[in-house]
């Protein structure tokens, strides 16, 4: 259980999610029988440890059975020995592959080799990446699963992963496929939350590509963010910042309100008082995402309209720089 008081020891004694966390690898897991319940425990713990420990690498033990015509051991793959009846220069006939091999698949083909993972909050069993390499190159991808044995609607952020309006396609392996196929219901990607319903009993693999609308706002810390409540606009000492924003609208523009927080740097900048001015905001433009940013896909805006409804702070305030000034309304 992720939740657990054992993984919490474990991912602070190792720092996970801090500069000078230590690497990890997930290096021996197996889950062996051939149900869904196991196929499902095995999917939950891919999503469990690359959401909560971050390893660099994740291998399962022993992917082929030792053993010929024995489906349900610790392999994914479990050879097919020829029947007795089978002459000596017969074609080895093709191996069985169970539904662990699938769920296996659901992950390993579709989040390649150094591929970024955003954490989810509020369910452990969804796992969100993002690939910088590879044949999914700046693609999403988000794998759900669903333990039940009806039907579940997922509603999963994209925000923090810069990640604002997409077309996804789905694979889909249930109980009862008997291998990987197409999504049996669409998602919608908009707002930044990825909406879809999937069967009981099924993990669910939604590939996404980002569309000409979905934008982003570049932060500080280069760091790709979408309608963010809060955001700094002088990074040098955070001396004018947006709070408060909520956003009526996100897409090849953005438009919102909020307040504006200025430090007027007297006596000084670190011993100042901020003031708050009420603010409309508009966002337009829009440009690849720098190399340095955390997202490689979609693009950010690239311009940034104020205007004030009440009173506004002076041009070129200390918190603040001529430059960051003009153009403001």
């Amino acid at each position: 259980d992720p939740n657990s008081v054992q993984w919490a020891q474990l991912r602070q004694a190792v720092g996970t999610g801090t500069v000078n966390a230590t690497s990890l690898s997930m290096s021996e897991t197996g889950i062996g029988k051939t149900s869904f319940t196991t196929a499902r425990e095995l999917s939950q713990e891919v999503a469990g440890s690359l959401n909560n420990l971050w390893p660099q690498t994740w291998v399962y033990w022993q992917a082929v059975d030792a053993q010929p015509n024995q489906p349900g051991g610790w392999g994914l793959v479990s050879p097919t020995a020829p029947g007795p009846s089978a002459p000596a220069s017969s074609q080895e006939p093709p191996p069985s592959l169970g539904l662990r091999y699938w769920i296996m698949d659901q992950y390993s083909r579709f989040i390649r080799p150094g591929a970024t993972v955003f954490p989810t909050t509020g369910n452990e069993d969804t796992l969100v990446a993002l690939n910088g390499h590879g044949p999914y190159k700046g693609q999403y991808v988000v794998v759900l699963t669903n333990p039940n044995s009806g039907n579940e609607t997922f509603s999963v952020n994209l925000a923090g992963a810069g990640l604002s309006a997409a077309t996804a396609t789905g694979y889909q392996t249930t109980a009862t496929s008997g291998g990987m196929k197409a999504a049996a219901n669409p998602a919608t990607v908009s707002g930044g939350t990825l909406t879809a319903t999937t069967p009981g009993s099924s993990v669910t693999t939604y590939v996404l590509t980002p569309s000409a609308a979905s934008r982003s706002m570049i932060n500080c810390q280069n760091t790709a963010q979408v309608e963010p409540s809060q955001f700094i606009l002088t990074c040098a000492d955070a001396g004018e910042r947006l709070t408060g924003m909520t956003w009526s609208s996100w897409g090849t523009t953005a438009t919102g309100s909020g307040t504006e927080q200025v430090n007027d740097c007297t006596p000084d900048c670190a011993d100042g008082t901020f003031h708050s001015y009420p603010v409309n905001v508009t966002l337009s433009g829009g440009a690849p995402m720098p190399p340095d940013s955390n997202v490689t896909a979609g693009d950010y805006y690239t311009t940034m309209t104020i205007s004030y409804p009440g009173s506004r702070p002076a041009v070129g305030s200390p918190g603040g720089s001529p430059a960051q000034e003009i153009g403001r309304a």
